[in-house]
């Protein structure tokens, strides 16, 4: 699937965001009185945003990893995995 999104990592800068091309990706100004929380959401934003690859590529080898075994507690996990997978449209295979 071609990726249309800004190429990771996003940085912070301020509330707002800024892509691997320093180009401006997001402002997070949401007009709340406190400025922190603007920021704060910048950050967690760029936090998921960097971390939704190596997420994602963690759940699929623990889905082939667990999918080898019948053990209860393996087959809750892999239904878990599944469904967040499902959610970020890849395919559980």
């Amino acid at each position: 699937m071609m990726q249309l999104h800004t190429k990771t990592p996003w940085y912070v800068n301020g509330y707002m965001i800024d892509g691997a091309d320093d180009k401006r990706v997001a402002d997070c100004d949401s007009g709340r009185p406190d400025p922190r929380v603007n920021a704060a959401n910048a950050a967690y934003i760029v936090k998921c945003v960097n971390s939704h690859e190596a997420l994602l590529e963690a759940c699929k080898v623990a889905v082939k990893f667990w999918s080898m075994g019948s053990i209860p507690e393996r087959n809750k996990a892999l239904v878990q995995i599944c469904e967040a997978l499902n959610r970020l449209d890849e395919k559980c295979d």
